[in-house]
């Protein structure tokens, strides 16, 4: 993702807002950056329990049909 952007940015700020990934049980702790759907995977080790993602609002309005991003890395319909 571009840093520099400004509407990038202004996006995945909102989207942070809605994202739910620090309430899902595979979310790996460690201050880990969230909206993986928009941002990429967790650096950190992934242990697959359940996924929220259906339940996201940012996965809803995006219309992503993945789940897992965390583990995976970026929803290929990203708008970011």
């Amino acid at each position: 993702m571009d840093n520099s952007n400004p509407i990038k940015k202004s996006i995945l700020a909102f989207n942070n807002l809605l994202c739910q990934c620090t309430r899902c049980p595979s979310y790996p702790g460690h201050h880990d950056p969230r909206v993986y759907c928009e941002r990429g995977k967790s650096p950190y080790v992934i242990t697959r329990m359940s996924c929220l993602c259906p339940t996201c609002t940012v996965w809803k309005l995006n219309g992503f049909a993945e789940t897992f991003y965390c583990a995976t890395g970026e929803a290929p319909k990203s708008r970011i």
